[in-house]
């Protein structure tokens, strides 16, 4: 018996040898994700850490994207409990993005480019709202923040470690009406110039009108707190719109600020005797002081508002000239970049500062976010103030005619005795322009590489600055 015992031991001792040696090699890596120790010398194991002023939403997924934009690889994380870790081929230049959003109110691409749309998809209302009203909300708002970030790398060691700051790429809204008609079926607020979406690499992609739907509760007319994509361009129209005996009533108010990312917006109105008088507050989430702003509108009239809440002055940017300057042209010592004709009589100019910026930090820096917005606070050129950042559109427009009549711009520089523009630091490096209230940058070197408008970094301190005025002129 204990001869067959033994002999019994060895035949299955054998047969687990033989089963072994049949089966496919161990995968040691894939058992062990995340073990540098263990990691392929033809990879380098990049440790993420992300920093946010709110609680980052889970999953969160982590893309690194090559240099092209084409996709490298990706990975998702389901807790914050997981070590972020993302394997990226030694010597490698890309692009890593961390994205914290909610698949059911966001849609993007599974295997995303750079240049990749991120859009809203279904609209997260709260369960008692008309049908009608989600119809109009679909894809336009959603109940849900989505935070991004992202760091550029290149990989040459087997470890590398990277720190990436997530900021809220949408705008909130909670809008209140109060004593509307009783009788009253249904009640919205459009707001123009939203941008569809946001790609992997920060820009806003075309636009759109996000209309919001109110939810009737105890008497108000109210949307809770809602997201949408920011506006583009350099103002916002409101548009309240609800019904009552006689028929469909709209009123209207032109802020001349967009609704940036990141921040919130409230909206408190009342209907009284036809008027509805609204007061508004602007919240930066994580930087600057708040901007509160106090207005009124009523459906007969539109009115507008400085980002300061103040209706602005434009008797000070109208000025009669005896012959309407041209594009590429100096004017009582300013520099005209462009020149749009109204009529016989008037044109638009676009004005560019005469001083270069150097040296600042974009909006999303925590100790400096308002270097920028200082600087056009504080500007004035011959006595004309009111100087701002220019918009994306505008930075597209300085740029293409810098690289268009390069020549004749430094001529207008020299001739002014302004700064030149600086494409590149001592070391070669190309240099970035902010625009977008300081959220964006953009470039003036030549090249397929530096044509695109791209988010500010939260840690880069040499960005510069060129500040626009833009003012009428009237022929005497």
């Amino acid at each position: 018996m204990y001869i067959a015992h033994r002999i019994k031991i060895l035949l299955v001792l054998a047969f687990i040898i033989t089963a072994l040696c049949g089966c496919e090699k161990i995968d040691l890596d894939a058992l062990n994700e995340g073990n540098s120790a263990l990691g392929s010398t033809d990879n380098t194991e990049v440790k993420v850490a992300t920093r946010s002023t709110s609680p980052l939403s889970f999953p969160l997924y982590l893309y690194a994207f090559k240099d092209d934009g084409t996709l490298l690889t990706k990975q998702t994380f389901e807790s914050e409990e997981e070590d972020m870790v993302i394997m990226v081929p030694k010597n490698t230049e890309c692009r890593i993005v961390a994205l914290s959003a909610n698949r059911t109110s966001y849609q993007w691409d599974e295997s995303p480019k750079l240049s990749s749309t991120i859009s809203f998809g279904s609209p997260q209302l709260p369960d008692d709202v008309p049908d009608d009203a989600v119809a109009i909300a679909q894809g336009f708002t959603t109940g849900l923040a989505m935070q991004m970030g992202s760091a550029n790398l290149l990989t040459k060691t087997d470890n590398a470690n990277v720190t990436i700051q997530q900021n809220y790429q949408v705008a909130s809204i909670n809008i209140t009406l109060q004593n509307l008609p009783e009788d009253c079926p249904s009640a919205f607020v459009s707001i123009a110039n939203s941008a569809k979406g946001i790609t992997f690499g920060g820009q806003t992609i075309d636009t759109q009108t996000a209309r919001i739907p109110l939810n009737k509760k105890e008497g108000k007319w109210q949307s809770g707190v809602v997201y949408i994509m920011p506006t583009v361009g350099s103002q916002t129209t409101f548009t309240i719109a609800y019904d009552n005996t006689d028929g469909e009533q709209y009123a209207s108010v032109n802020y001349l600020a967009p609704l940036k990312q990141g921040t919130p917006y409230s909206l408190n109105g009342i209907l009284s005797n036809g008027n509805i008088s609204v007061s508004g507050s602007v919240s930066p989430a994580a930087w600057g002081n708040p901007v509160n702003l106090d207005f009124s509108f009523s459906p007969d009239i539109t009115t507008t508002i400085t980002a300061d809440g103040d209706s602005p002055d434009s008797s000070n940017d109208v000025f009669e000239v005896e012959q309407i300057p041209e594009a590429l042209s100096v004017w009582d010592g300013h520099i005209v970049i462009s020149s749009t004709e109204k009529d016989n009589n008037t044109a638009e100019l676009m004005l560019m500062s005469l001083t270069d910026y150097s040296g600042l930090t974009s909006a999303f820096n925590t100790t400096t976010p308002n270097a920028a917005s200082d600087c056009a606070q504080n500007y004035t050129e011959y006595n004309i103030g009111s100087w701002r950042i220019p918009t994306s559109d505008e930075a597209m427009i300085l740029r293409e005619t810098y690289l268009t009549y390069t020549d004749s711009f430094d001529s207008l520089i020299e001739s002014t005795d302004a700064d030149a523009i600086v494409l590149t630091d001592d070391k070669g490096t190309n240099l970035r322009y902010l625009c977008d209230n300081a959220e964006k940058t953009f470039s003036f070197k030549a090249g397929s590489s530096y044509n695109s408008i791209k988010q500010g970094g939260a840690t880069v301190k040499n960005y510069r600055l060129r500040l626009v005025k833009t003012i009428t002129v009237k022929k005497q």
